[in-house]
């Protein structure tokens, strides 16, 4: 069924007279993409079912330049999702310059920061062996966290070789990344202790650090300002396991602001070229309403985090000073002469027994509650008059 055309149309052909038919293996051969790719293209509607003949599926130049159209795209960096709706904006005759500016710009980087790459040598070096016991609080140095041995160290180290899982990797061009659509990993939880290979795990799965494909100790950065962030927290003694599950937290509240904004923009700006095809003008104009809103919540966030950020740390600081001032030792000087040693301790006295005859008779006289201060106040008594005694009889003195 297959034939070895010269040139095959790069666009679905309109009133071509005559179309090459393939079998599915003849258009992965020719396409690039495998069978299972081409089965799940169909399953998404990426690419139109083919024409049943018989008890075979038979394919065309039509499907051929629509998997081209789709593996330049992925090339590009589109997603799946935004390359449907580019060729369901191709198949309804509308532009696809135009709804690729649009594209474009909402998919496009959101900064001007520039990605790098580091080594595992280098990741080391930001992080300077430090023990996830000794970051934990000030003066716990010598102390260790439970399940870690002494002498350990929570780092990123060289010397470990273990294969990383390159989690968030791009699938190939072509191809359908297995498990696409999954929601995010289950993180370590805050000042976990983590070891050198769940850290850079934990890094891979947040998008900080990005795997090189067939370079095991080479990393890809999206962002160095927030791995540098990461190191200075670490340097201050934030562990680890801690700043991973702090940057989890405010992810999640960055997207939710991040949605706020969309919602925002949605029902005051775009509301007009929803509900109804876009013209090209439409795409057009809106691309350059995003090229002029994009910078504007970031300018916001920043402003409000600003405000926030010096009101909530003004507020801390009276705290903390209102708390310290409160205490006596902060008005006492401290007493340079040594302390007086305390009093031992007097020998407690012998008890004195009484015949029961005589208790039973004191009890009956006063009651039970009151034979103690009875017996004492006799006891007293009998004291002060031998006393006063004594001193009337001069023989006695």
């Amino acid at each position: 069924m297959g034939t070895d055309q010269a040139d095959i149309p790069e666009s679905p052909g309109r009133g071509d007279v005559h179309r090459a038919e393939y079998r599915i293996e003849d258009l992965s051969r020719r396409s690039g993409a495998t069978v299972r790719t081409i089965r799940a293209y169909q399953d998404r509607g990426l690419l139109p079912k083919p024409t049943r003949r018989g008890r075979a599926n038979v394919y065309d130049d039509t499907h051929l330049a629509r998997l081209r159209q789709i593996a330049d795209l992925l090339d590009r960096g589109y997603t799946l999702a935004s390359i449907k709706e580019l060729l369901e904006a191709w198949d309804e005759g509308r532009g696809l310059g135009g709804v690729l500016g649009l594209v474009t710009e909402v998919e496009g980087p959101w900064t001007d920061e520039e990605p790098g790459r580091l080594t595992r040598a280098e990741l080391t070096a930001m992080f300077s062996p430090r023990s996830e016991a000794a970051c934990a609080r000030p003066g716990a140095a010598g102390e260790h966290g439970a399940g870690q041995e002494p002498g350990t160290s929570h780092e990123f180290s060289t010397s470990d070789e273990r294969e990383v899982p390159a989690y968030g990797t791009q699938a190939k061009t072509g191809e359908v990344a297995a498990g696409e659509g999954e929601g995010p990993r289950e993180g370590l939880q805050p000042n976990t202790p983590t070891t050198p290979l769940q850290a850079i795990e934990e890094a891979v799965a947040l998008g900080v650090l990005v795997p090189l494909a067939g370079r095991p100790d080479e990393f890809l950065v999206p962002s160095p300002q927030e791995l540098a962030v990461a190191a200075e927290l670490h340097a201050a003694g934030v562990p680890l396991g801690a700043i991973t599950g702090h940057l989890r937290e405010l992810r999640g509240q960055v997207e939710h602001i991040a949605s706020r904004f969309v919602d925002f923009t949605n029902e005051h700006v775009f509301i007009r070229y929803v509900g109804v095809p876009p013209t090209d003008a439409d795409v057009t104009e809106a691309a350059e309403l995003v090229r002029r809103l994009r910078p504007l919540a970031q300018q916001t966030v920043d402003a409000e985090l600003a405000r926030a950020m010096q009101t909530l740390a003004s507020r801390n600081l009276r705290d903390h000073l209102r708390t310290a001032t409160a205490h006596p030792s902060f008005w006492t000087e401290p007493d340079p002469r040594p302390a007086e040693p305390a009093p031992e301790p007097e020998e407690a006295e012998p008890p004195v027994h009484l015949p029961a005859r005589t208790l039973a008779a004191v009890r009956s006289l006063v009651g039970e509650e009151n034979v103690a201060a009875f017996i004492t106040a006799a006891a007293e008594r009998e004291v002060q008059a031998r006393t006063m005694d004594r001193l009337a009889d001069p023989a006695q003195q």
